[in-house]
């Protein structure tokens, strides 16, 4: 079995980002009735965007582990370079479609009984506050696995201990980047609510996780992992800049459409067309390489039929 004391940064870095929620709730307990249920919804509609990032960390963990315990720091910088990118294609993809399209999407999952229009308008502001702090989420899912993939946290208690094979104070990094980021939501929090109400909540979570997304890039390289910075944040900017002009875009075409189900099947047609467009105009290869890939398979001709097929059929015909 795993060390359980090994395991300490993991479970106390687990436990502090989920902390996030108890500080909304607590600081958003004096607000009127219906805000934490406009909290709790606006939360699970955005964690839709952030699945597909969730999968991505999660299927290419084994290459950044093995690299790191090999001492392969390059190849470990290159898969989470790779993986930033393409967590933050999925993701600012879910952002734009959840910026654009938040009225139409709740008004379709939610609007009946007691939830009214109100609840919609209210619930939509608070996913498009929170939408801001969904890439900083999906880079803290790529980032964080460099730091929990090398002993001593991964090692079992049947492993002898290797010289040296100690906790250090960089396996609790993640912990306190998570803890200034954790102090960021609060004190935006505590100053944002009594004026913004839910939407000063929203935009404390967007804060401090950005926060710690940032503070965890600038300490990959004291793992080891020393990330190219100006390709990285150029080849989000890219990114980013294809996913507010897709937003604008998709805002507008969902509100030329009448009824939540075409305003979201509108906007979000819209929303894909045109970060799949501008993105491979931008040169983000995270989109360019598969809409030239569609383009190429699009314009393949189609294999002819053979010529000797009727031929043959007909003589089996005549026997």
């Amino acid at each position: 079995m795993l060390i359980p004391l090994a395991l300490l940064p993991v479970a106390a870095f687990t436990l502090t980002r989920q902390a996030q929620v108890f500080i909304e709730r607590y600081l958003g307990s004096d607000l009127p009735p219906g805000t934490i249920s406009h909290l709790n919804y606006a939360a699970k509609v955005s964690q839709l965007a952030m699945t597909s990032a969730i999968l991505i960390v999660t299927v290419t963990f084994p290459v950044v582990a093995r690299a790191m315990a090999a001492g392969d720091f390059t190849a470990a910088r290159d898969r989470v370079e790779k993986d930033l990118g393409q967590a933050a294609a999925l993701v600012l993809l879910g952002t734009a479609f959840l910026m654009a399209c938040a009225p139409a999407l709740v008004a379709l999952l939610f609007q009946r009984g007691a939830f009214g229009p109100a609840d919609t308008a209210a619930t939509a502001a608070v996913i498009r506050v929170y939408s801001f702090g969904l890439p900083a989420q999906a880079m803290i899912g790529v980032m964080v696995r460099p730091y929990f993939c090398v002993r001593p946290v991964v090692r079992r208690a049947d492993v002898p201990r290797a010289e040296g094979d100690r906790i250090t104070w960089l396996d609790w990094y993640p912990v306190g980047a998570m803890l200034l980021g954790l102090a960021v939501t609060v004190a935006v929090g505590v100053g944002a609510t009594p004026h913004f109400g839910a939407l000063g909540l929203a935009a404390g979570n967007a804060a401090g996780i950005t926060t710690t997304a940032a503070l965890l890039m600038r300490g990959l390289m004291l793992r080891g992992v020393a990330l190219r910075l100006p390709r990285v944040l150029g080849g989000q900017a890219r990114l980013l800049a294809a996913a507010v002009a897709a937003t604008a875009l998709g805002a507008l075409a969902a509100r030329t459409a009448a009824g939540p189900l075409p305003a979201a099947l509108s906007g979000g047609t819209a929303v894909l067309l045109a970060f799949a467009v501008l993105g491979a105009l931008f040169g983000a290869p995270e989109v360019r390489g598969p809409v030239l890939g569609l383009l190429a398979r699009a314009r393949r001709p189609r294999p002819a039929p053979s010529p000797t097929a009727p031929a043959a059929e007909g003589k089996s015909h005549g026997r």
